[in-house]
């Protein structure tokens, strides 16, 4: 039998051809975390400068300051009961360096903290970051205090938590991160000791103190989940924690208050 000069030929022609391997579809990871549109900052930065325009043209039109007599942290007005004061105080200032000062802490720290925590919690930190500081300063103070600071150094202190928390997320970045809060607050704290300062330092202490504690219970908690065929970093945090963190923190400055009151009572 005569072969072919290709022998085993028809073998060849036979033998299906191997597929080349199909590459995996590349995962899709989406590595920021979920943040807000800062509202709440802008509206308290609004109102804050409408707050300060009024303060000036009460100076211009009648030579007093009516806002910071009606709304500033009075000691002897809030033992008769005017307790707005405790946190109305945060939208009243002294001159134009120190809201110049404290709106760009605002512009700068208070954007970034409400996208990383939300609308309704950015809101619920500066408020109660805002009552902690007038709460020290009026139980252990008896100066007249007016200024954003303490609910400023709420903010700080939520953001140094908040880092501290999710340091998983930063890595070895959290801590050089965690170290410049640090000595920012250091920096602050210490100026505000020296012999002369006009700066209330049981405000800045309680302001920062009302806004830690909130977020160590409150702050969001951010993991690397999948969901709808991608990887993304959310919150996994219950809505539930933040209104209980607020209530806490809430009730622990209001028994100083009740307490700082009732021993100023004759």
């Amino acid at each position: 039998m005569q072969q072919g000069p290709y022998p085993n030929s028809d073998q060849t022609e036979n033998t299906p051809p191997v597929p080349p391997a199909t590459p995996h579809p590349p995962q899709r990871v989406m590595i920021n975390p979920p943040a807000a549109k800062p509202i709440v900052t802008y509206i308290i930065l609004g109102l804050t400068l409408f707050v300060y325009l009024a303060q000036f043209l009460s100076k211009m039109e009648f030579n007093a300051d009516f806002v910071a007599v009606l709304f500033a942290k009075v000691n002897p007005a809030i033992i008769s009961g005017e307790l707005w004061r405790l946190v109305t105080p945060a939208l009243v200032h002294g001159n134009l360096i120190h809201i110049g000062f404290n709106m760009y802490a605002l512009w700068i720290l208070g954007r970034q903290v409400e996208m990383l925590f939300g609308n309704g919690r950015f809101f619920m930190l500066y408020l109660i970051s805002a009552f902690g500081g007038n709460v020290l300063s009026f139980a252990f103070s008896e100066a007249i205090s007016v200024g954003a600071s303490t609910a400023i150094f709420g903010l700080i202190g939520a953001q140094a938590v908040f880092i501290f928390k999710n340091r998983h997320i930063f890595g070895k970045k959290a801590r050089q991160m965690l170290t410049q809060i640090g000595l920012i607050l250091l920096l602050n704290f210490a100026i505000s000791i020296v012999p002369g300062s006009s700066i209330d330092l049981w405000g800045h202490l309680g302001g920062f103190v009302a806004g830690t504690v909130f977020s160590v219970l409150g702050a969001p908690i951010l993991k690397l989940v999948r969901k709808d065929d991608m990887m993304v970093i959310e919150d996994t945090t219950h809505k539930s924690d933040r209104y209980v963190a607020f209530l806490m923190v809430l009730l622990a400055f209001s028994i100083i208050v009740f307490f700082a009151i009732r021993r100023a009572l004759p």
